[in-house]
């Protein structure tokens, strides 16, 4: 099995599969596919190629799923992305994608790589620990207190959550995927399933609460489901395009923004009482841009603040028991992955649930 992790082979497997794939014997990297750092699910590369047909003549993201069981998740984040490409919505074009681990090490997709930056965190760091974003932060501190990026992450937001859902839905189909899993009650078993199957007793009673208090009826959304402002890309101040859509939903849009208010609060970065003063004004200026834009419900940005809290500590659980061996999980990088990170995530939890919920302890470190 190709170990994705490893650029050297990536590159002679991934043209191998292109040239096959293609029909194109000739086509070749120009360089070595180069690690983008940051994702959690997925090894990132970039490349470009040579010899290869028009589609794929400029630059190109690879993403391989850090795990073989996400063939489904994979196939569905391409459908999720082609249908909105169809309605009109920047987000990267998908050539082509596998279910077959085998090829690459894991499911994996290829798809255009848009210009520009990220709204923050444009240079992400080679580890993605709290500690590395706050020496990247620092140096962004300006603009991040007093830069326009709430306004327009809100404006791509309330873009994404105005489309037509029947359309979208309708270009679902023709794609071949079900919208089955985009439903936010199909997230949360799948999420309750996790916890179950490996036994975190910490969490169950947060997961029977989310799944308990799920909200039903209203309008429904397409929702990215983890709108961080490093997932926008703009260029000369323009929107490039919106990124990484697996975990994409349909669901009430409040629930999209209680996500992205959750995870801006909550990011351990370990400035004191301070940087959680800030960050809790700068979720605040968020909010307010998008409600400036558009109504909300507030009960159910809530419930989508704990869905945000629930699944990270999911996610840090996950992590921490792939390290230590107990399961059968690749660890990628977690920034929540701190006793901060799980302190601020474990209290938010309780003021929205009031539900303790808790995870396995990191293990010992070895060296």
């Amino acid at each position: 099995m190709i170990d994705p992790a490893d650029p050297n082979r990536i590159a002679v497997a991934l043209v191998d599969y292109l040239r096959d794939t293609l029909r194109a014997p000739d086509l070749a990297c120009v360089d070595q596919p180069q690690p983008i750092f940051g994702g959690n699910r997925t090894f990132v590369y970039g490349f470009r190629l040579r010899n290869a047909p028009e589609a794929y003549a400029g630059p190109l993201v690879l993403r391989v799923s850090r795990s073989p069981e996400d063939a489904q998740a994979t196939s569905l984040e391409a459908g999720v992305q082609l249908a909105l490409a169809n309605l009109g919505y920047p987000t990267p074009s998908v050539l082509t994608w596998s279910t077959d681990g085998n090829h690459l090490g894991g499911p994996f997709q290829v798809m255009v790589r848009l210009p520009g930056k990220p709204l923050v965190l444009a240079d992400p760091p080679e580890e993605t620990t709290a500690r590395g974003m706050l020496t990247q932060l620092l140096p962004e501190l300006r603009r991040l207190l007093f830069g326009p990026w709430p306004g327009v992450l809100a404006d791509v937001q309330v873009e994404l959550h105005q489309l037509d859902i029947e359309s979208f839905r309708e270009e679902l189909k023709a794609h071949g995927s079900s919208e089955d899993r985009l439903a936010l009650t199909s997230h949360i078993k799948r999420l309750t399933d996790t916890v179950n199957r490996h036994s975190i007793e910490g969490l169950r009673e947060g997961f029977r609460w989310l799944r308990e208090h799920c909200p039903a009826g209203g309008d429904l959304s397409i929702c990215h489901g983890d709108f961080f402002p490093n997932q926008v890309l703009v260029e000369d101040g323009r929107d490039a395009g919106v990124i990484d859509w697996g975990d994409a939903m349909i669901a009430p849009s409040e629930l999209d923004v209680g996500i992205v208010k959750a995870g801006i609060e909550t990011l351990p970065v370990p400035l004191g009482r301070a940087g959680a003063t800030l960050q809790r004004w700068l979720a605040q200026k968020y909010v307010a841009a998008y409600e400036n834009l558009r109504p909300l419900d507030f009960s159910r940005l809530q419930y989508g603040e704990a869905f945000r809290c629930g699944r990270t500590l999911l996610q840090i659980a996950n992590r921490r028991m792939g390290m230590a061996g107990q399961i059968d999980v690749e660890p990628g990088p977690n920034p929540y992955d701190s006793a901060v990170g799980e302190e601020r995530l474990v209290s938010r939890f309780y003021e929205l649930t009031k539900t303790r919920a808790s995870v396995p302890a990191p293990a010992p470190n070895k060296s």
